[in-house]
């Protein structure tokens, strides 16, 4: 594998139970240690939902997908790299200045990722924006790039051109799964092996956590990573 591009895997906590998703991070903590923390879990325990999983070893990606006038989104940006989160999501929606203000107030210390066209939006329904989701992405993916942000949330199908035009972002791509899973609300899906080639974190949640065997589901996504256990 050497020399191989290997993408980091993100372990989504869809819950705001906090000992439910503790229970998740210590069955996986052994096999892999980055987790998504997103609004549900976030919202009903705050900053406490973070310490309680840096306390036992685990890497924080802290997905809030902020979206607010500048000012705002600086701030809350702030608190949240002083937590020491690794990742923080935040909105493209929200325009270049509130990413630039955003990525000022990081400060080096959280990876500013903008998040551009929800992998949960058909094609479909972004058309009746009078726009295509590649297109809005890209757009977007320019933003981030001018302000400096490490990179963006795509889906996998918009990824490689993506990092055609702006080899400097870093991508970040949900809605991954292996062949035959569930999609769940995933309208725009690739596979472990599609990803490898464009992404340099993916994310996926339900198809581990709510395994029948989480760690043997985990297992399986780290080996089609090529993260072998």
């Amino acid at each position: 594998m050497s020399g191989e591009h290997i993408p980091e895997l993100a372990i989504a906590l869809n819950t705001s139970d906090m000992a439910k998703a503790l229970s998740w991070a210590e069955e996986l903590l052994s096999l892999h240690d980055l987790f998504k923390i997103g609004l549900p879990l976030f919202v009903r325990h705050g900053p406490k939902a973070v310490e309680e999983f840096k306390a036992r070893g685990a890497r924080v990606f802290l997905d809030l997908k902020l979206c607010d006038i500048p000012s705002v989104v600086a701030e809350s940006t702030g608190a949240a790299a002083e937590l020491g989160v690794e990742l923080l999501t935040i909105h493209g929606w929200g325009g270049p200045e509130m990413i630039a203000e955003a990525q000022r107030a990081a400060g080096g210390r959280t990876r500013i990722v903008v998040v551009t066209v929800l992998t949960s939006l058909s094609e479909e329904h972004i058309g009746r924006l009078g726009t295509r989701g590649e297109v809005a992405a890209r757009e977007m993916a320019r933003w981030a790039s001018d302000a400096g942000a490490w990179g963006i949330v795509c889906s996998g199908q918009e990824a490689g051109a993506i990092k055609r035009d702006f080899p400097k972002l870093g991508t970040v791509i949900p809605g991954v799964r292996l062949p035959g899973e569930e999609h769940g609300d995933q309208a725009r899906v690739v596979s472990p092996e599609e990803a490898r080639a464009v992404a340099d974190y993916v994310v996926v949640g339900r198809p581990i956590t709510h395994s029948p065997d989480p760690r043997a589901s985990l297992r399986k996504y780290l080996l089609a990573l090529g993260r072998e256990q």
